[in-house]
């Protein structure tokens, strides 16, 4: 279909600063989910998956989703849901370029992790960026950014 490429890796501290919601959660037992997303009668659905999380501590945000659960989506479903509406119904191949987050989590040996989350007015998560979760061993340094950046805001607005 197509190649994906990568801008730039984005650092912690850009993660940190440009996501909606920091949040510690636990993998919930049945961690994903696969939801199909119809394009016409005649396509086969567009297939993506969400990871099942409990938030467990809000380090920056919104508390209101302390100990609820909540649904992730990758942080590029919508685009890539365009790219294959583009491939399936006009034949059109496209490569398109994505910004990452190099975590050092191994998400799938990892049952609590740090996620960075963008939310939607509608209680939509996505993760920021592509593999925008880190493993909990980072939690002091996220703190040390949040932190800076509350100075930081606190400071400009004087």
């Amino acid at each position: 279909m197509s190649r994906i490429h990568y801008n730039d890796d984005i650092s912690l501290e850009s993660l940190v600063e440009r996501s909606d919601l920091i949040v510690i959660a636990t993998k919930n037992d049945q961690f994903v989910k696969t939801k199909k997303k119809s394009i016409g009668l005649i396509y086969k659905p567009f297939t993506f998956i969400q990871h099942c999380y409990k938030v467990d501590e809000v380090q920056y945000g919104d508390t209101k989703f302390l100990n609820k659960n909540i649904k992730v989506s990758d942080a590029e479903w919508e685009t890539q849901l365009k790219i294959y509406k583009s491939y399936v119904i006009d034949k059109m191949s496209r490569s398109p370029v994505y910004e990452r987050y190099l975590t050092s989590c191994e998400l799938d040996k990892e049952n609590k992790v740090i996620l960075f989350l963008s939310h939607s007015k509608k209680n939509k998560f996505s993760y920021r960026y592509l593999f925008s979760y880190e493993s909990i061993k980072k939690l002091s340094e996220v703190k040390t950014i949040i932190k800076k950046n509350k100075l930081k805001l606190n400071n400009e607005s004087f």
